[in-house]
This record gives structure tokens, C-alpha cells and sequence, in this order.
């Protein structure tokens, strides 16, 4: 949808402004489907379900308590934004009827030196397991 590179006069205002929106997509997922892991060392995340419902899971993993837990992002309850920093593992798994699109408006633009992958079935690191058919709330 966007690409920051696409302006004519990026590169001024990039110099001091972190944080900023640099690219924007919608990734698709059918009901059912689990898209994971990812994760990132510079670029920050923030997903807007805007069709469907997502359980998007998450796992910090630099800190010492590597927990995992799931936040239901819900396009007709209201789509709201959620924030996933550098560091953190996540994934997601689109749940109930419908085809689930997840706006993504990243702080980097995609050139693919900046993204980990893991099989979801996995888990978010080794040791770490994580069960993407538990029940969520919402």
C-alpha cells in the first residue's frame, strides 16, 4: 500500500524521525491458518485487524522471562492497533469464519535483512512450546 522511499523528499525528514510509519500492507490469512513466527531487531510492528479475527500471540525474547501470550485483535468489535517491538516473537492464527486482513504499518520497509523465521508449530524459540489451538478470550 505505502513505501516510504516512494516520497521525493524522504530522506531529510527520515534522518530524525524514529518511529515513523515507512511501509504499509495487508497480509491475508484464511480461517484456520497460523502465519509465524517472525521476528525483528529494529523493525517495530503495528497490526490493525481490519476484516475478521486474529489471536496474534507474542513472546519476548530478550528478556529473561520468555512467556507467550495471546491479545484477540476483532475487526467487527472494533479494530484496534497493536503495537509489537523489536525483540518480541509473533505470529498469528486467523480464528473463526472468514478470511482475516491484517494491516501492518511497519517502521521499516521490507528489503529482507531484518526478519527471523520459525515453523509455528515450533514455538517461539527452543524450548518454548505454544499451543495455537487454546481457546482465546474475546
Amino acid at each position: 500500500l505505502y513505501r516510504r522511499s516512494w516520497e521525493v523528499d524522504h530522506d531529510a525528514l527520515d534522518a530524525a524521525q524514529h518511529g515513523m510509519i515507512r511501509q504499509a500492507y495487508i497480509s491475508t490469512t484464511l480461517p484456520g491458518v497460523v502465519k509465524g513466527w517472525h521476528l525483528h531487531s529494529r523493525q517495530t510492528d503495528r497490526f490493525v485487524c481490519i476484516r475478521g479475527r486474529i489471536m496474534l500471540a507474542l513472546c519476548p525474547l530478550l528478556t529473561p522471562y520468555k512467556t507467550a501470550k495471546r491479545v484477540t485483535l476483532d475487526a467487527e468489535r472494533g479494530p484496534g492497533l497493536y503495537t509489537v517491538p523489536p525483540g518480541v516473537a509473533h505470529g498469528w492464527k486467523s480464528i473463526g469464519q472468514e478470511e482475516a486482513w491484517v494491516l501492518n504499518l511497519c517502521s521499516h520497509e521490507y528489503d529482507g535483512t531484518d526478519e527471523w523465521r520459525r515453523p509455528a508449530h515450533e514455538g517461539p524459540a527452543d524450548g518454548l512450546s505454544f499451543d495455537w489451538n487454546k481457546e482465546v478470550d474475546g
